[in-house]
């Protein structure tokens, strides 16, 4: 009689669990990102960082190398300049590398073809 009683009871209390919230690695909108917000000078925006992480940022523009140190603010964001250049016909990529193992990139950047002549 107990078994039929914890069989019957056992739908109800799953039914009324709440679900898990989804793992930072489960669930894409939950995973850190990167996004290019200015590019002369070269200006990045994390978002969904560890909170108060400090990350790493690595740059490579038009051949050149740069490295930012950062602090995500307690809700896992930041905004940094990652380079005093100009970067719009530049082909480059933004990385990004938390202490606590938070990790995000840029894709490559085409350019388009710039100072090319405009013909008529």
């Amino acid at each position: 009689m107990r078994i039929g009683v914890l069989v019957a009871t056992a739908p109800l209390l799953a039914a009324g669990a709440p679900s898990p919230a989804p793992s930072p690695s489960s669930s894409p909108r939950w995973r850190p990102s990167l996004e290019v917000v200015g590019e002369n000078p070269v200006v990045v925006e994390g978002r969904r960082f560890a909170g108060n992480e400090r990350v790493t940022l690595k740059a490579s523009i038009a051949g050149h190398h740069y490295e930012v140190v950062v602090t995500a603010d307690a809700d896992g964001h930041f905004k940094a300049q990652v380079a005093e250049t100009d970067a719009q016909c530049a082909v480059y990529r933004v990385s990004a590398a938390g202490d606590r193992r938070s990790r995000a990139i840029t894709p490559r950047r085409i350019p388009p073809p710039c100072g090319a002549q405009v013909q008529r």
